[in-house]
């Protein structure tokens, strides 16, 4: 149904050095922007780095930016060893 429908439009952009991915709230939906110049794999990382933002609400959430990017990290870092059976990063 349309009530359990989420959003998330993803794009590639030329984004500044350091800055491999961002999301943000938009509309009913959400935005992630990954940069177009690093290469695939961390794309994809970074892709699913962000939706673990929208999947816990973070941009509601005020706990210092450094400890919340700390923990998307370690998630992010336990998923990808849990699905390719090794830390790939």
């Amino acid at each position: 149904s349309a009530m359990d429908e989420l959003r998330i439009r993803i794009f590639k952009a030329a984004l500044p050095e350091g800055v491999n991915g961002l999301s943000c709230p938009d509309g009913n939906g959400y935005l992630i922007a990954v940069n177009s110049k690093v290469d695939e794999l961390e794309q994809i990382a970074k892709i699913f780095h962000e939706v673990l933002h929208i999947w816990h609400d973070d941009f509601k959430n005020d706990r210092p930016v450094q400890e919340i990017e700390a923990q998307r990290h370690k998630e992010l870092e336990r998923i990808l060893e849990t699905v390719t059976g090794k830390n790939i990063f």
